[in-house]
């Protein structure tokens, strides 16, 4: 339950429109600001509304000559601008539709090693809110392995696995203890049990207990 409120707490509190996926290998965050004339602010966003790369202001034929795949405003129609990325070796990711090519999510196809290899082989698209009913379904039937475009939390996969971890764990914990436990009671009140009390020896009546009556007869001889 605790990680289920963790789960919906982040899901609601993150801005996913500031999400995406890098080389379907991580998610990465883009502030919603345009980049200056140099791109020297990326990871940014291009200028709202213009459907070809190359009449962009400044930074224009640096996005025109990527690979044709990245460029969100696919068959000419204007958003309110693409991400921009830049690697740590300052090679240029700007994000792709993915609603044209589903392709580009597959990690077959694009992932941080043919990224490596070439521009062509580099990917960055929007991630989607993921779904908590499929989140938990997986959670269980794919124990430990969460895609990265259904990530909410960053390790996610490996948390789940401790929680299952501590989860089978806590079962025989559970129902073990307390028999035991209650045969230990049991054993420890029949061994100190009071004479005569439930559990304790029988109680023994002496010759003379045994010989006295009401007074009626049978007690002892008359004088």
């Amino acid at each position: 339950f605790g990680y289920l409120c963790l789960l919906i707490l982040t899901k609601w509190t993150t801005n996913w429109d500031t999400t995406f996926i890098l080389n379907n290998n991580e998610v990465v965050s883009i502030p919603q600001v345009y980049c200056d004339d140099s791109l020297s602010n990326t990871p940014c966003w291009t200028a709202p509304y213009v459907a070809d790369p190359s009449i962009l202001p400044s930074y224009g034929k640096q996005i025109a000559d990527l690979p044709a795949h990245m460029w969100c405003m696919q068959k000419g129609v204007a958003t309110a601008g693409c991400a921009v990325f830049k690697t740590a070796a300052g090679a240029l990711i700007v994000e792709s539709n993915t609603y044209g090519n589903k392709s580009f999510q597959s990690p077959e196809t694009y992932n941080a090693a043919t990224c490596a290899a070439s521009a062509a082989g580099c990917v960055l698209w929007k991630q989607n809110p993921p779904s908590l009913l499929d989140t938990l379904i997986k959670m269980f039937m794919e124990p430990g392995s969460v895609p990265v475009a259904n990530q909410i939390l960053p390790g996610q996969g490996g948390l789940q696995a401790f929680l299952l971890l501590v989860a089978f764990i806590s079962v025989p914990m559970l129902l073990l203890p307390k028999p035991l436990i209650l045969k230990r009671r049991a054993e420890s009140k029949a061994r100190f049990s009071p004479l005569g009390e439930p559990g304790g020896s029988p109680v023994h009546h002496s010759d003379e207990e045994a010989g006295h009556d009401d007074g009626h007869g049978g007690g002892g001889a008359f004088d």
